[in-house]
């Protein structure tokens, strides 16, 4: 640990520490946290009784206390916040096999989500109107097609959605007004929506999207160029 040139190399020197081998020697039996019940860094901030170990032993071979003790802190948060990701991620719902090819982030001339939802075992789509607000709307399968009615931010209808799948990673779409009274009422009743006609073909006049990330064939100079690359600022 203190050879190590970089904290970055320091919390992976602990991280195998702590996963692979315990203090030996009599560095366990003094010192902060020797006495098995853990201890505190130099700020005053609870350590583990095994973490508390490893301190004492690093310290007692040279290493900067407050270096290691931050360190193993921060090792703890990450493996915290990671064990919290794990346990979301075990608990999402598994989608039904005609909605697996449908889940994702897609990219036509905006950008949507297809999500199925953990707490009523629905698909709904997540997307974005002009004035960058959230729309959503549930979906339910109709024949081919996944269709909706979408509400904006304020929860007011704004139009039919519906798509399919067409191959891997790519979808296809189509969107439809609300049809109205001779008052210009809304009249939410699917049967009534108009959608675009087929072409003369017969096949729908839809608009892909595609998944989002998704790519057949990327050059490896690519990859480089997003990890280095500008990051994404809030104005």
């Amino acid at each position: 640990i203190k050879a190590a040139g970089s904290d970055e190399e320091a919390l992976e020197l602990l991280q195998k520490s702590l996963k692979e081998a315990r203090p030996v020697g009599g560095a366990a039996g003094g010192g902060k946290g020797g006495d098995g019940e853990g201890g505190k860094d130099e700020q005053g901030q609870n350590l583990d009784p095994e973490a508390a170990e490893i301190l004492t032993a690093a310290t007692a071979h040279g290493a900067d206390a407050s270096r290691v003790a931050q360190a193993l802190l921060s090792l703890k948060t990450y493996e915290e916040e990671e064990a919290r990701k794990a346990a979301i991620e075990a608990e999402k719902p598994i989608p039904e096999e005609n909605e697996k090819p449908m889940v994702g982030k897609w990219n036509p001339n905006g950008t949507f989500e297809l999500v199925k939802s953990k707490q009523d075992g629905g698909l709904y789509f997540v997307g974005i109107d002009n004035d960058l607000d959230e729309i959503k709307g549930k979906l339910t399968l109709t024949g081919d097609w996944w269709t909706g009615l979408l509400n904006d931010f304020e929860g007011d209808p704004i139009g039919y959605f519906r798509c399919q799948f067409a191959r891997d990673g790519v979808v296809l779409f189509q969107l439809a007004q609300v049809p109205e009274d001779d008052d210009g009422e809304n009249l939410l009743d699917l049967e009534l929506v108009e959608w675009p006609e087929d072409d003369e073909d017969g096949n729908p006049t839809a608009t892909p999207a595609y998944m989002d990330m998704k790519f057949n064939r990327r050059r490896d100079s690519t990859a480089v160029l997003i990890e280095t690359g500008t990051k994404i600022i809030k104005w």
